[in-house]
């Protein structure tokens, strides 16, 4: 028994685990994108809701209070997080700094949601702290007692695991065989006919034989089950082939349903992107992307005080957004293809899974 746990932990490490320089220098990248697009400074409106719509979920900080919190805690927090996105970026105590600020982004996120709706962005977060926890792999020759397995085996669990939440869902009332339904199709007459979500190939999905709405379903169910056996039992090239996929499933999202799941973006490129991307990065590289999280971050900072972000200025259309989006992902695509193919240019080698 003691010989499959350590087979299957080896086996799971090695098909998620990326080169530690990869890793160390990913951080410009997702500080940067994160600082730029994706940072929840859009909560500070929150402070004028009534708190007689203040609803926490049970199992959460926001149920420890009794209404929203004032403008200047929210404001306090969010400049919080700027800075410590920026002490990450300066490698200045970024293991510690990011694990707070990633309690302050939950802590952030919680007044948000307790309006009753909640964003499907928790693996953006959890990316955070799981590079956190191992200093992104800043110095590997060092014993991380905190984490003792990659951090990106970390991620890919939680990755698996919310799937396998998704799916698990999905199949008990999507898999029914029955023609005259479709969980797919719920979804999108939500979307086409109630929220105008009709851009793109959209327009298509009612002109589609039953049959093929039938077998989106069953896809969609196999797809987000998927990441636990391919973890267990695949190979790299499989979990990789498999996040390409998810990329590629994102963007079908995005032309027949219009929803966006962008955040994801930064989730799968820590497994995809090579070493090589950085191999004449150097200290102009650090610098030019330090330069630019600073900028961005004085700029969020300042935008706060008219509650609205970077992004929301720039964006003016949901149109535009999704065809960021539609970029982005395809970008993510590209990469990891490459990434492939630099695979297959090398030997595999084994991770010891109590390193």
């Amino acid at each position: 028994m003691k010989n499959l746990y350590n087979k299957l932990w080896t086996n799971i490490i090695n098909n998620t685990s990326n080169d530690p320089i990869a890793i160390h220098n990913y951080r410009y990248i997702f500080i940067f994108i994160f600082v730029f697009y994706f940072i929840p400074t859009d909560t500070l409106w929150i402070t004028d809701a009534p708190d007689a719509l203040y609803n926490p979920p049970k199992l959460s900080i926001g149920s420890f209070f009794s209404g929203f919190p004032s403008y200047t805690v929210l404001f306090i927090i969010n400049v919080l997080i700027v800075v410590g996105l920026f002490m990450i970026s300066l490698n200045k105590y970024s293991n510690i700094a990011g694990i707070i600020t990633f309690l302050l982004i939950i802590i952030n996120l919680n007044f948000k949601y307790s309006l009753g709706k909640i964003d499907h962005d928790i693996l953006l977060y959890l990316t955070l702290l799981c590079f956190s926890l191992c200093n992104w792999r800043f110095d590997v020759s060092k014993e991380n007692k905190i984490l003792p397995i990659p951090p990106e085996t970390l991620l890919a669990i939680f990755i698996a695991f919310g799937m396998f939440t998704a799916g698990i869902q999905k199949a008990t009332n999507w898999i029914d065989f029955d023609m005259q339904k479709s969980g797919f199709l719920a979804w999108f007459n939500s979307g086409y006919y109630n929220q105008n979500r009709t851009l793109f190939l959209a327009s298509m999905i009612p002109k589609l034989p039953m049959v093929v709405i039938e077998l989106m379903d069953y896809f969609t169910v196999i797809f987000e089950l998927a990441p636990f056996p391919i973890l267990l039992f695949g190979s790299k090239k499989l979990w990789k082939m498999w996040l390409i996929t998810a990329c590629l499933f994102h963007i079908g999202v995005i032309l027949f349903l219009n929803i966006t799941f962008v955040p994801h973006i930064l989730v799968y490129l820590p497994f995809l992107i090579p070493a090589k991307f950085f191999t004449n990065f150097g200290k102009i590289g650090k610098s030019v992307f330090i330069s630019a999280i600073g900028i961005c971050g004085i700029i969020q900072i300042y935008l706060m005080t008219n509650s609205t972000t970077i992004m929301r200025e720039i964006i003016g259309s949901r149109s535009i957004l999704l065809i960021v989006s539609l970029v982005l992902l395809s970008s993510v695509v590209v990469i990891g293809i490459y990434s492939m193919y630099l695979d297959s240019k090398k030997p595999v080698l084994e991770t010891n899974p109590t390193s």
